[in-house]
């Protein structure tokens, strides 16, 4: 019986001693957590939108890499990680809305300056074509940013409204300083 008594003795020292490196284990991992959460929940009010994005996505690659907590714990320190993560990224997300309407909004206006290049050129009357060309040209400078999807676009037909203007306007005024010329005669 001694012989069976010492062998049970040793298998529950070492289930002790198993449990007892699960259970640090297990608290080491909820402390761990737990900082993540911090770190999240210092990111989540910035407006550095490419920085803390990918500080966030670092964030939860390190917490897939952070083995299991206990379970009681497990949920509650899950939902305050997410938590954090969600509100960055639903700002984000309106953020980028309001990006994308301002973009299209200035697509529009780049548009509508192609437009009246266009009408200026077909006007053959237009004695102020050249400074209103300009004048166009400044304003498309003032507007902002396009959609990324329409930028080349847009950009190729106000080069080729912008080139078209150049040679009609400069065969006017050479047409005008010959005519002057003549008249000089």
């Amino acid at each position: 019986f001694a012989r069976f008594r010492k062998s049970c003795d040793e298998f529950f020292a070492k289930k002790a001693e198993f449990f007892k490196r699960m259970k640090d284990e297990l608290a080491a991992n909820l402390a761990k957590k737990i900082e993540l959460c911090e770190k999240a929940e210092a990111l989540k009010d910035s407006t550095e939108w490419k920085k803390t994005t990918d500080a966030l996505i670092a964030l939860q690659k390190e917490w897939k890499t952070v083995g299991p907590v206990v379970k009681k714990h497990s949920d509650a320190v899950w939902k305050r990680f997410i938590a954090a993560c969600d509100a960055f990224f639903e700002e984000k997300k309106k953020q980028n809305v309001n990006v994308h309407s301002v973009e299209h909004e200035n697509l529009k206006q780049k548009k509508d300056i192609i437009a009246q290049i266009n009408s200026i050129l077909e006007n053959k009357e237009t004695e102020d074509a050249p400074n209103k060309v300009r004048e166009l040209m400044k304003k498309w400078q003032e507007v902002g940013h396009v959609p990324y999807k329409e930028k080349d676009k847009v950009y190729a037909e106000y080069k080729a409204a912008i080139d078209k203007a150049f040679e009609q306007l400069d065969m006017k005024a050479k047409k005008a300083r010959m005519a002057n010329f003549a008249n000089s005669i």
